[in-house]
């Protein structure tokens, strides 16, 4: 088991030796918990995580983890389970206690949160000139040059 600490310093590491380091988790392990989760935030959080790739707990054939949802009736028919299995991005089985929508949700809510961290951390001049210029872009249109020059470019925008 690797911890939320043992990660943030791996992280921090990196940067401090000018690596990029990609980040994946995982949800949906037999000990996930909203404890766990709310962790796993955090230390994205204070990381200074943009983005990461999200997956669910998978049992592939031959790991542990397939072993363990066959002990536990996870799975019952191993052949059908293999049309079914990808790439994580889907819940097959939960091995965890919560819901599986809400595990969904959870994944999802974690995704907006650390953007949402990041983005505010560096200001919304940086969310305006990056992530809503279209927006920006009406608005400037609409002071400059009125409201009919603004209808006019989205109409123009809709044609194309």
């Amino acid at each position: 088991n690797i911890t939320s600490e043992q990660n943030l310093r791996a992280l921090k590491m990196a940067r401090e030796v000018g690596l990029f380091a990609s980040v994946s988790l995982v949800l949906g392990m037999p000990s996930e918990t909203d404890e766990t989760i709310e962790e796993t935030k955090s230390m994205l959080i204070e990381a200074d995580v943009k983005a990461f790739g999200g997956f669910f707990a998978t049992a592939y054939p031959a790991s542990p983890l397939f072993e363990y949802a066959i002990s536990k009736g996870l799975i019952s028919d191993v052949d059908d389970y293999m049309v079914k299995v990808g790439n994580a991005t889907k819940l097959l089985i939960n091995f965890t206690k919560l819901d599986d929508k809400y595990l969904q949700k959870k994944l999802k809510e974690l995704e907006r949160d650390v953007g949402y961290a990041w983005y505010k951390k560096r200001g919304i001049y940086y969310l305006l000139k990056f992530k809503l210029r279209p927006l920006k872009n009406a608005f400037d249109i609409l002071r400059e040059k009125g409201l009919i020059a603004l209808v006019g470019k989205i109409v123009g925008k809709i044609k194309n």
